[in-house]
């Protein structure tokens, strides 16, 4: 019985090299994983262009008229406020039902519509009553 104890020691004695390596090669492993799921975190959630040419642009092209100037009513807006999780209609109707919310510049609501999450960053509207919406 001291025999077998004996051998069965000599034999874990025998596979600790072993540990370390697959221990080491484990570590080795974890770091790559970690390395990559590093880059494509930032690959994916960071946005590739800057959201100040974008809004440029909109400021250009639509000045700061709000949904009050237009003349029909036929003009309707859709943005996703990430705020409340639910979709942002702007449109006269609702420019005149809920002033405070939904009387923004054209340029904003045209602009809130367009935030791609990997080509901009989301645009960050500040209502009447002080609110940053997303």
């Amino acid at each position: 019985m001291k025999d077998a104890v004996e051998l069965r020691l000599l034999q874990i004695k025998a596979n600790r090299p072993k540990r370390w390596i697959v221990m080491a090669a484990g570590i080795f492993l974890g770091i790559i994983i970690c390395q990559s799921v590093y880059f494509l975190y930032f690959k994916i959630c960071l946005s590739k262009y800057s959201r100040q040419s974008l809004d440029g642009i909109m400021k250009d092209l639509l000045g700061a008229h709000d949904f009050d100037d237009i003349l029909s009513d036929e003009l309707m807006i859709i943005a996703y406020n990430y705020n409340g999780q639910e979709p942002r209609f702007f449109s006269k109707f609702f420019s005149n039902l809920d002033p405070p919310i939904y009387d923004v510049p054209i340029g904003n609501a045209t602009g809130a519509s367009s935030a791609a999450p990997t080509f901009f960053d989301p645009k960050i509207n500040v209502n009447k009553y002080d609110f940053a919406e997303l």
